[in-house]
Parts: structure tokens; C-alpha cells; sequence
């Protein structure tokens, strides 16, 4: 037998949770980029390969100078299938953003340019050429399904 009451402890943790949240609320970012996440998760995409970044300009020291010269970023994701390359081209430190890809192989496919709250089509023709623009800075992450339905998704990453 024992000596808890739970309705009180219920009541207990609601109180708790009432506090929390009006005093230190979870920030929007963080709750886009779960709701993000979890999209990922969805049973559509659990067939779907991954493709890690492998290259990112940014990283690299002796393309960093070059890159801020041209406000060029490059970055390489590879999958098991498919590999992406990406440029992020910048104006404004929080303009727009445009996204120049190429697909290696060369294949056409149907791009989704994921967001935390809402997504971008664009399409890779037969070369596998690719371009979309993003509103502004923040996390992406792509989403290729080629002609052959073999889906890739590639690692979020803040632009």
C-alpha cells in the first residue's frame, strides 16, 4: 500500500507545469525544430535514406577567407544513393537565401526544401540542377524523391 495520493500529486505537477511555462517558456525555435523533427519521423519518411553532411565551407579553413569574399557557401551531403551539393548564396546577413544544387548523380527529381514551419518545392531537371530560395537565415534540410521513388533526406542544417 502506499502513502501517495495521486490526484494530489497530479494536481501537484499541473501547477508545476502552469509555473514553468509562464515563467521560462519553451522559445519558438525550439518548438519548430521539434515539430520539424518529428515531420522527419513521419512514417512516409522512414524509408527514406539519409545523407550526412560531409563538406561544409564554412569548416574549412582555407576556404573561409574565399568564402566571406563571395558570400559562397558550399556544403556536401552524401547518402548511400546520393550525394547533394549545395550553394547558399547570402545578400544580407537575414535576407533571403538562395539555394544552388546539384544532384550526383545527375537525375531529375522533385526537391522539397524543408523549413521549421512549411516547406518549398523546387525541381532538379535531367542534369540534376536544382534552385530555390529561402526567406531567411535559419535550419533547412532537402528532401530529394528522384524518378526512380528512391527518397533522400539530408541532415538539417542552419543556413
Amino acid at each position: 500500500m502506499s502513502n501517495y495520493d495521486t490526484a494530489s500529486d497530479e494536481a501537484l505537477l499541473d501547477s508545476l507545469r502552469d509555473l514553468a511555462s509562464r515563467v521560462d517558456p519553451v522559445p519558438a525555435v525550439v518548438r519548430a525544430r521539434a515539430d520539424a523533427s518529428f515531420r522527419f519521423a513521419s512514417p512516409a519518411n522512414l524509408d527514406a535514406e539519409l545523407a550526412q553532411l560531409t563538406y561544409d565551407s564554412l569548416l574549412d579553413a582555407e576556404e573561409l577567407r574565399a568564402v566571406r569574399t563571395r558570400g559562397v557557401r558550399q556544403l556536401t551531403f552524401e547518402g548511400p544513393h546520393l550525394t547533394v551539393e549545395l550553394q547558399v548564396r547570402a545578400g544580407r546577413s537575414e535576407g533571403p537565401r538562395e539555394l544552388v544544387g546539384q544532384l550526383v548523380p545527375p537525375q531529375a527529381a522533385h526537391i522539397e526544401v524543408r523549413l521549421p514551419d512549411g516547406s518549398i518545392p523546387a525541381e532538379a531537371g535531367q542534369r540534376g540542377r536544382f534552385r530555390a530560395e529561402v526567406p531567411q537565415a535559419g535550419p533547412v534540410s532537402l528532401r530529394c524523391v528522384a524518378d526512380d521513388d528512391v527518397t533522400t533526406h539530408t541532415e538539417w542544417v542552419i543556413i
